[in-house]
């Protein structure tokens, strides 16, 4: 049977968060009839707004907005499948697996992970925290008289001097969702998701979910910075500088100018 969605709402709601709803056609948007989220990130939705949108059996994805409307609430969004269990265990070697522990945790379609917290001060918006470089090939169909570095930074790839093909696609590994923000919550109807699967809480309580310090949260985004795989300045050759002109070197004039 599918999910009494209205009632997962209303759940959400009573925990302090502001929900809005989502089309169920794998985009994630806001639903047919709204210009915009916007609205609930400075109001929470009334009963007669989740009976006019999940009432009578009524079916939408729900959405969690984050930031200050919802008490300071903050995901940290592992888009690569392999990137929590790095970041767990870069936490555990500085003492930190207890923070995490203690963070409500919903595995997504693809098989990352959200994990929820709130902070005692205000969050910032949208935060990458880490990426990774994937090589990618050069088109052999590329007309010689055209310079293949104008092609691949047209289609969003960045030169790599560790890349065996010379050129990356920048994925996202961890990102925050702050104030700006939302995410597909758990008990929606798995259409929501391109994929058709359901976004699956697997530990923690929505009804108790954590909330950290300001010291507690950055040393959690620490970590995840530590997950980082790119740094687009390492790859961007040294631009190239005159030469430097040679300067005689006088003792005399540096001891004269350290007296006091």
């Amino acid at each position: 049977m599918p999910a009494d969605v209205r009632s997962v709402a209303a759940r959400f709601v009573g925990a302090g968060y502001s929900v809005f709803p989502l089309r169920l056609d794998g985009s994630k948007k806001v639903q047919q009839g709204f210009p915009t989220w916007k609205p609930w990130q400075s109001e929470v939705a009334s009963e007669a707004d989740l009976d006019a949108w999940f009432g009578n059996g009524k079916q939408a994805g729900i959405a969690i907005v984050h930031g200050a409307i919802s008490e300071n609430s903050e995901v940290l969004d592992f888009d690569v499948t392999t990137a929590f269990d790095e970041f767990c265990g870069i936490c555990d070697d500085h003492g930190l697996g207890d923070l995490v522990a203690r963070c409500v945790r919903v595995q997504t379609p693809t098989g990352g992970t959200h994990l929820y917290y709130r902070c005692a001060e205000a969050v910032e918006g949208n935060k990458k925290l880490a990426q990774i470089g994937v090589p990618v090939d050069v088109p052999n169909d590329i007309p010689s008289d055209v310079a293949v570095d104008a092609v691949m930074k047209r289609a969003g790839y960045r030169p790599s001097s560790t890349s065996p093909t010379g050129w990356v696609k920048i994925e996202t590994k961890i990102e925050t969702r702050g104030e700006g923000g939302y995410t597909v919550a758990p008990g929606s109807p798995k259409e929501v998701h391109e994929l058709q699967v359901s976004y699956t809480r697997l530990s923690g309580s929505f009804a108790a979910v954590p909330v950290f310090s300001a010291d507690e949260r950055n040393a959690l985004l620490s970590m995840a910075r530590a997950c980082n795989e790119y740094a687009e300045k390492e790859h961007r050759p040294a631009a190239a500088q005159p030469p430097a002109q040679m300067e005689t070197f006088h003792p005399f004039c540096f001891l004269a100018a350290c007296r006091p």
